[in-house]
């Protein structure tokens, strides 16, 4: 699998509920990839756990570009609130952690799976990379399903997202609930 990089990318903020009518504007009208964040969401339903695909960040569409595009062009598409950015540039493009997270976005091709935990005493304690790589830390854990709501630095703000999750006793139950089932 070759991993596609891209010079230019950005963060644009759209009306919640859009985000995939932009995603296939500029599939259709451009040559940029635009990614609408997603997340793999456990569930619990007839005895055992499931998952379906759920939005990792509403109103959020990462664009992804080999030529620079004014901002006020941008701004101009149908349902394009904003373009995301920082104090100090103007035209938004994303740097430094804020694009290794857009780049990680990419090579998942937009979708983020459960966060990997060990349980620790009465604790569960999330060890995913993605935790490390882009400095999170877990707010809340719901354990009843299966979820962490954790904050992490994006374009100078904290975001927060709920996160499924998934330890090592988890898996096994579910390999064996298949496997028997």
């Amino acid at each position: 699998m070759t991993q596609e990089t891209y010079q230019y990318i950005r963060c644009l903020y759209c009306t919640e509920g859009k985000e995939t009518q932009v995603v296939r504007y500029f599939t259709e009208h451009s040559s940029f990839k635009a990614i609408h964040p997603k997340k793999v969401w456990p569930y619990f339903r007839d005895g055992g756990w499931m998952y379906r695909i759920g939005y990792l960040m509403r109103s959020y569409v990462f664009l992804y570009g080999d030529k620079a595009v004014p901002k006020k062009f941008l701004l101009n598409i149908p349902n394009v609130e904003a373009v995301l950015g920082y104090i100090d540039d103007e035209e938004g493009y994303l740097r430094g952690q804020d694009r290794a997270f857009a780049e990680l976005l990419l090579e998942q091709n937009g979708l983020l799976n459960c966060l990997r935990g060990m349980p620790d005493g009465n604790r569960i304690e999330i060890t995913d990379e993605f935790m490390r790589r882009f400095h999170a830390t877990v707010v809340k854990v719901d354990k009843h399903k299966r979820a962490a709501l954790v904050a992490f630095p994006l374009l100078e703000n904290e975001l927060r997202c709920w996160f499924g999750y998934t330890t090592p006793e988890f898996e096994r139950r579910e390999q064996l609930r298949r496997d028997i089932g």
